[in-house]
């Protein structure tokens, strides 16, 4: 919950470590009052997340994925 609050100016010492990160999650919906579940996920290099999360292994193939 401590991203949430490193938008406060007493509480950004809290994130000097997330300096260094490749990537941070903060999520609204605990303390910003989003009334839903929501996630915010920040990432230093997008490219890398996008080559990642777009592989499509054999086993989650099917018959319509070359449709």
């Amino acid at each position: 919950m401590a991203g949430s609050a490193m938008i406060l100016p007493e509480c950004r010492g809290c994130g000097t470590a997330s300096k260094r990160a490749d990537s941070l999650v903060v999520n609204p919906h605990k303390w910003l009052g989003v009334s839903f579940d929501c996630s915010i996920y920040f990432v230093r290099d997008p490219q890398f997340l996008v080559r990642v999360m777009s592989t499509n292994p054999s086993y989650l193939q099917t018959a319509a994925d070359g449709r």
